[in-house]
């Protein structure tokens, strides 16, 4: 992740899914600001609602898409996500998480005024 740091100013899509990243390696983002970043795909990744508690450490104040497809995100991840200053965003990705109709009063705590896409298949939410 340091040589991501090099290029901050210029990504706009980081595309990490299906890799082996882990909520420690999310860990080094937060030194990094990307700026410019658009696209965060996290999707098919061993991380938890830990990674997300990083990411709202993290500046993206341009996130439009953030996907975290079939990870081990549960109700906290959400709690967590409502942290982040993601006003922008207009695509949360959540398919095949472990969510639960808990995560609905979290959702409630979450400043994305910009949300357009919100994916929830194959969770518990009913």
């Amino acid at each position: 992740f340091i040589s991501f740091c090099n290029f901050n100013q210029q990504i706009k899509v980081l595309k990490l899914d299906n890799s082996k990243i882990t909520d420690q390696s999310i860990k080094y983002l937060i030194n990094c600001e990307f700026n410019q970043l658009q696209i965060l795909k996290l999707s098919k990744t061993q991380i938890t609602d830990k990674a997300i508690e990083y990411l709202s450490k993290c500046h993206f104040k341009q996130l439009l898409g953030l996907y975290l497809e079939e990870t081990k995100i549960t109700d906290i991840g959400i709690d967590n996500l409502s942290k982040c200053d993601f006003k922008l965003l207009e695509g949360l990705y959540l398919e095949g998480t472990q969510l639960s109709n808990n995560s609905i009063e979290y959702f409630k705590k979450c400043d994305f005024k910009n949300l357009k896409r919100l994916y929830l298949e194959n969770t518990s939410i009913t």
